[in-house]
């Protein structure tokens, strides 16, 4: 955590291909609405705070620094912090934003000098990279009041795990400090040479598993999993799957937890889809856990059911079921928006089967254009960003499909909302694929210059170039 959230991302090519995208101007937020924002940070009402900053920082993306931090100490869910980390991955922060930013201190903060320091202080330590200035306004601040904030804090930029402590003692929704204070701790007795304690970690984690009131992602179900085994994932790891990826294997004996029952409703669900899903693909563990689950618990969260069956069917190659159990998942009434990062992550695990080669049919790049569109249905309706990454996906995967004219359509759509450069290169072999070479051309042209300095992302440009070109 001590280290810049700028050198945090490191992105594979893939990566950048699905993700990459700016964001838009949405929403602004009125003199009144920047009071409230300032005034619940000092009122450590973090959650309304990062719901504001979160609008604001559509407008100036300096706000969604500040955001950055809150979701970890008011703590409801990991989507959260996943969308945070990924507009502010997109955000263009520049001299002119921290101005900007700088303004509002002067004009809304000031009033609240704990409050300024602490803002101040994530300016200094991530945009001027004055570390020392950052961490001393920091402690600063916390001589002055004792807040989550500046614990959490002087944690991240210091590494100081007595503060992170502090952190979870202090905050009314601590769920993600306190998983991290027993990672901290598990990792402590490894480095250390010391066996962890199985038994001590698996009563904390009943605790924290306890409450519906939040819920986490898939890999922190790993980091439970590994914790619950005393295992190191490096130890725990089994064969590859289809994507490469490791799974736990025989030693994810998470069925003999008598825990598992002990865990909240959604819980239960989601740590069986992180049991049968991606990274974990142990599909005799997935299937024991459903049974342990109540029918009212699987109806309430019957679409994360489906996706668990066809993430045990991806793994097992069975791909007409993979098919079916789209049609399926597709036929449902959903529109709760808790369910658009497993939309958006299950489209591309279609996609990839199809561009990756582990499965170059063409419905199963049909299906990713499908599911596409049903995560474009719940995508957060204020953010340019998530708004234009799925229809980056959606785009892409119909040049895949050969459905080059609606590709071309989707794709000029994302640029409405905003400048982004991936899709220049799809937009080029869609322009190709319609036989328009001089459009083609032009975009061609566009794609080497904006990637000049990134080979990789050339060397895969080459390759669908050559192809469609043939």
């Amino acid at each position: 955590m001590k280290t810049k959230l700028g050198r945090r991302v490191i992105v594979s090519i893939v990566a950048v291909l699905l993700l990459l995208s700016s964001s838009g101007v949405i929403l602004t937020l009125e003199g009144n609405d920047l009071t409230l924002l300032w005034d619940s940070l000092a009122e450590e009402d973090y959650q309304r705070a990062f719901e504001l900053a979160m609008a604001q920082g559509q407008v100036n993306p300096v706000y969604f620094l500040l955001a950055y931090y809150l979701p970890f100490i008011s703590f409801n869910s990991s989507d959260q912090i996943r969308q945070v980390k990924w507009e502010l991955y997109a955000g263009r922060i520049d001299d002119k934003a921290i101005q900007a930013f700088e303004k509002d201190l002067d004009e809304y903060a000031a009033k609240e000098p704990c409050v300024y320091k602490l803002a101040k202080a994530i300016l200094l330590f991530n945009e001027y990279e004055d570390e020392a200035a950052g961490i001393k306004l920091v402690q600063q601040s916390l001589a002055e009041r004792k807040t989550v904030l500046g614990y959490y804090l002087d944690y991240c930029f210091t590494g100081n795990v007595e503060s992170c402590k502090q952190a979870a003692i202090l905050s009314d929704r601590p769920a993600y400090l306190n998983q991290l204070v027993l990672i901290l701790d598990y990792n402590e007795k490894w480095e250390r040479g010391q066996e962890p304690d199985k038994d001590k970690y698996v009563t904390e984690l009943e605790k924290l598993l306890a409450s519906d009131d939040y819920y986490f992602d898939i890999w922190d179900y790993h980091n439970f999993i590994q914790m619950g085994l005393g295992e190191k994932w490096i130890s725990a790891s089994g064969p590859s799957g289809p994507n490469h990826e490791p799974f736990f294997g025989a030693l994810c004996a998470v069925t003999a937890w008598d825990s598992f029952r002990r865990f909240a409703p959604r819980h239960q669900i989601l740590f069986t889809l992180a049991v049968a899903g991606p990274g974990g693909q142990n599909t005799w563990d997935g299937e024991q856990l459903l049974c342990y689950i109540d029918e009212e618990t699987l109806t309430t969260y019957a679409p994360i059911v489906k996706m668990i069956r066809i993430y045990e069917n991806f793994h097992a190659y069975q791909y007409e079921e993979v098919y079916r159990l789209a049609d399926e998942l597709l036929a449902m009434e959903i529109a709760d928006p808790f369910y658009f990062f497993y939309f958006y992550d299950l489209a591309y695990e279609y996609e990839m089967f199809f561009f990756a080669g582990y499965y170059p049919d063409q419905t199963m790049i049909d299906k990713a254009v499908r599911i596409y569109e049903k995560a474009y249905e719940l995508a957060p309706p204020d953010s340019a960003y998530w708004q234009g990454a799925v229809l980056l996906g959606k785009g892409r995967s119909q040049y895949y499909a050969k459905q080059y004219q609606d590709s071309l359509e989707t794709l000029t759509e994302v640029l409405e909302m905003s400048d982004d450069p991936v899709s220049y290169i799809f937009i080029c072999l869609d322009y190709y694929a319609l036989g328009d070479r001089e459009n083609g051309a032009v975009w061609e042209q566009k794609v080497r210059q904006t990637f000049v300095n990134n080979e990789n992302t050339l060397r895969d440009f080459e390759r669908l170039l050559s192809a469609v070109k043939e």
